[in-house]
């Protein structure tokens, strides 16, 4: 496996950049072209999220309906108070 290992953050909490799996890219490709296949798309941003989660077995949590499109990904929504 190439490069792969868990985020580290900065005091601040924020992701530092680091390396990461190329599997994922392909993943995100995949989902891509399955929506293009049945007339449906997710912005770029969308479709990267979606790859990464399908590629880790992982939901996403999101109250986008559109990410239950992707195949194989299951939705968690949080019921909040805005």
């Amino acid at each position: 496996m190439t490069g792969c290992r868990q985020p580290t953050f900065n005091p601040k909490g924020q992701a530092v950049k680091g390396e990461w799996e190329p599997k994922i890219a392909l993943t995100a490709t995949a989902v891509q072209r399955e929506l293009i296949l049945t007339g449906q798309r997710l912005g770029e941003n969308d479709n990267w999220i979606a790859g990464f989660c399908r590629y880790y077995g992982q939901p996403i949590i999101s109250r986008d309906g559109a990410f239950d499109r992707v195949r194989g990904l299951r939705r968690l929504v949080l019921n909040c108070k805005d």
